[in-house]
């Protein structure tokens, strides 16, 4: 029995979506079609990902796999759950999506009307039939889907708080840690292998890291934040990690989410936060990789933090 009802679809936003600044704009668009948003999920798009939307149907004579591929590398990926009354859902988004290719792109198709003008950067992706989509969709949401509707308002405000990769990155390495933290954050609470009692501590926590990045923001240099806000941040983060594991059963089911709430918020496991972000298929671009490494390595708090353990 299928677990994609006929009103339900899905679709992936591809990472030039994001770079262009067209979230809201391709919501409302959706919108104006009757579709609302149900779940979601942003993470980056991995190999065997990649594979299950692409193998089945790749056109190898006008396609190169791995030029295809490499635009994954420039931004994650948002897979999306959509409901439409009238059902037909996937046929219906693959109706309004447009042609892959520029020159065959009817007025009224999304790709269209927002000026995608290649082959890849075509800013989003649609199963061809709804098994298809059942199967990418249970694939990037973990084996089971949520179908609590959603406002996309709701979706922007999520995806704002922890800087949905439009914002113009400053080079703060404290600033580059706090996004990694909150995306991890949103790829746990979004998850369904997470425990369901994590739901409320993940969103506090959240909001702990939004409140801190804004705190961090309102500092006019890296020093500033060294020398005021950190220290307190880092005491209330401390008793912010207790809270969310224990508010978590240990039993080896849950040890990956478990590890990966102590590599976001405790010192002592700072070594795998690269390994728990890429479990968890968390976007990080090599500069974000690089400022956090610099993060890790200098700041004198997590020096002496390594050096205990």
């Amino acid at each position: 029995m299928s677990q994609l009802p006929p009103e339900v679809g899905f679709v992936l936003f591809k990472p030039d979506l994001f770079h262009r600044q067209l979230l809201v704009s391709v919501l409302q668009f959706l919108k104006g079609h009757g579709f609302m948003p149900l779940s979601f999920l942003a993470a980056r798009v991995s190999d065997t990902h990649y594979k299950k939307m692409y193998s089945h149907q790749f056109l190898w004579e006008v396609d190169d796999w791995y030029h295809n591929r490499q635009l994954y590398t420039f931004g994650p990926g948002l897979g999306v759950l959509l409901r439409h009354e009238k059902g037909r859902a996937q046929e219906l988004l693959s109706q309004i999506k447009g042609a892959a290719l520029p020159k065959d792109r009817s007025e009224g198709s999304l790709r269209k009307k927002f000026s995608s003008k290649s082959r890849v950067f075509n800013l989003i992706h649609v199963p061809d039939n709804r098994y298809q989509a059942e199967k990418e969709a249970l694939h990037w949401f973990g084996g089971s889907f949520s179908f609590g509707l959603m406002t996309s308002e709701e979706m922007i405000s999520e995806l704002e708080c922890f800087n949905c990769f439009e914002a113009q990155f400053r080079l703060d390495p404290e600033e580059a840690f706090l996004i990694a933290k909150l995306r991890l954050f949103h790829a746990c609470r979004n998850s369904k292998n997470c425990p369901e009692r994590l739901k409320v501590p993940l969103t506090q926590a959240a909001l702990f890291y939004r409140r801190w990045k804004d705190a961090l923001l309102s500092e006019t240099s890296y020093e500033g934040i060294e020398g005021t806000l950190l220290p307190d941040f880092q005491r209330e983060e401390a008793v912010l990690c207790q809270q969310l594991v224990k508010a978590c059963e240990i039993d080896l089911n849950r040890r990956q989410a478990i590890e990966a709430l102590f590599a976001a918020a405790t010192t002592k496991y700072v070594s795998n936060f690269f390994w728990i972000l890429d479990e968890w298929n968390v976007y990080l671009s090599e500069l974000e990789r690089y400022l956090i490494l610099c993060r890790l390595k200098y700041n004198p708090s997590f020096a002496k933090g390594l050096s205990s353990h």
